[in-house]
């Protein structure tokens, strides 16, 4: 169901607004015609000037690479743009407000459209932009008085012939013009809800509005900015980037090496800590805009069981590695996945995981079996056994002794070992210590399975469990090969 915004609502964020416009967007000191024709010249040349000069008050953090990477997409016409960034990125104050202020005062446009799940959501998205040309000092000292007499919240036509309208996904909205002109900027934003994007035929009803009422009823010059979180597997944003023809602009939190996107916002360390409160399946979703859960998947969020610190005495302890096909490639993950048992449990002390040289891999192996002394490590060696052979053997010369290393060759498909895990995740079975290294992409990784970019984690975690699993079962050692 579609979010109903009241009436009080409305007017207290209004207000909250209009408070914060008169604190800190007060006229500029020098008033001649001079200045601010100056002022006016640089503002449209300059879209982040503008916004730090005109809107202080939306923008306060200093701008990043990814700010000016989004501003050159303002420069596409006849596409639709699709963004989707991190919570916080602010993509609605980024575009709605910043941009749709200032094709306004440039009159780069005459009809914007904005466009939500409901007509109530689209006209509180709307309001900002409104309240600005009301009330902010500096827009009415430099572009003049704006506000005509066709002014409500749903709809309102500036002095300089400008529409703004608000629209519900349902409203019509094929045909409508102000005056001559058809649509030429839409804003679509909040579509779509956790609710909705649960019903497949919901989904495709939107996204054929998108496609098949929308474009079609854009002026000659026209850009769609489709503002978007990915909300599920199945969802038009998630459509939308398959398309080809699609303008893209895709920032998570983190880049592929876990880096910040935004380090001056958000840096690693509120990264992590953003990580440790609201949980991993929220954080993949909210900041890394990925979907790792949903209630088909072979493993459940709420399966999962975590421990403050490892028990106090194991059985037996078993590492696990993949080093992944092809040597020294930096491009897939290697992973050390290390597990004790405890007679009845077994948990996950550690997790290394990185995309990563084979010597910086050799020397990790040595740094967890010193810290946790596994009594083996099992190594998948399918396909390039010589070169690991002779890659470990240099590595005992370096540190002086020979790992406990038992080669394994994976003969069944490893999907279906992966799999094995869930039932014994399910029943708490395996049990997970709380920041054991790369513990949080492990997880990452089996929430995603099977549809996840990568599964290396998984996998070195089901040939570890494996392994205790035979010393189990027979309650005898298992033969310890070197390499």
């Amino acid at each position: 169901m579609a979010k109903k915004i009241t009436v009080r609502e409305y007017d207290r964020r209004a207000e909250e607004l209009l408070k914060r416009i008169r604190a800190e967007a007060k006229p500029f000191p020098d008033d001649s015609d001079a200045a601010k024709e100056k002022r006016r010249k640089r503002a449209e040349k300059d879209f982040l000037w503008f916004c730090k000069t005109y809107l202080p008050h939306h923008f306060e953090d200093p701008w990043e690479k990814p700010d000016r990477e989004l501003t050159k997409k303002q420069n596409i016409w006849n596409k639709i743009n699709l963004v989707m960034a991190f919570r916080g990125f602010g993509k609605s104050t980024r575009l709605i407000i910043g941009y749709g202020l200032w094709v306004t005062l440039f009159q780069k446009t005459r009809y914007i459209p904005v466009i939500s799940d409901s007509e109530d959501q689209a006209t509180d998205l709307m309001m900002p932009v409104k309240v600005e040309l009301e009330a902010n000092a500096r827009i009415k000292q430099d572009f003049g008085k704006l506000q005509s007499h066709d002014w409500a919240e749903d709809a309102f036509v500036t002095t300089t012939g400008i529409k703004w309208q608000s629209f519900g996904w349902r409203t019509k909205i094929r045909g409508r013009r102000y005056l001559q002109h058809r649509p030429g900027i839409a804003f679509v934003d909040d579509l779509e809800n956790d609710e909705n994007v649960r019903n497949a035929k919901q989904v495709k009803n939107r996204r054929d509005y998108i496609l098949k009422t929308l474009v079609p009823a854009m002026g000659k010059r026209w850009q769609i900015w489709f503002l978007a979180t990915r909300l599920a597997r199945f969802c038009v944003a998630g459509e939308l980037e398959k398309n080809p023809v699609v303008e893209k602009f895709i920032l998570p939190a983190e880049d592929e090496k876990g880096r910040p996107t935004c380090p001056k916002r958000f840096p690693k360390a509120r990264l992590q800590q953003l990580r440790k409160l609201i949980g991993v399946i929220a954080y993949s979703q909210e900041y890394l805009l990925r979907i790792i859960s949903d209630e088909t998947s072979t493993f459940q969020d709420e399966w999962l069981v975590w421990m403050p610190r490892p028990a106090e005495k194991y059985k037996r302890i078993v590492s696990f590695l993949d080093p992944s096909a092809g040597g020294r490639s930096t491009n897939d993950y290697k992973a050390l996945v290390t597990v004790g048992w405890t007679g009845e449990y077994y948990d996950v002390l550690n997790c290394w995981e990185r995309k990563t040289s084979t010597d910086h891999m050799l020397r990790a192996t040595y740094n967890r079996y010193n810290e946790l002394r596994p009594h083996y490590i099992g190594l998948e060696i399918n396909g390039f056994q010589s070169l690991l052979k002779r890659e470990f053997q240099r590595a005992a010369k370096k540190f002086g002794f020979q790992l406990p290393i038992k080669p394994v060759v994976q003969k069944e498909n490893k999907e279906l070992r992966i799999e094995r895990l869930s039932p014994l995740v399910e029943s708490g079975l395996i049990r997970f210590v709380e920041g054991a290294g790369d513990i949080d992409l492990l997880i990452e990784q089996l929430l995603d399975f099977p549809d996840a970019a990568h599964d290396d984690g998984p996998d070195a975690l089901a040939g570890a469990i494996e392994i205790l699993e035979k010393i189990a079962g027979r309650n005898a050692e298992v033969d310890i090969s070197t390499l």
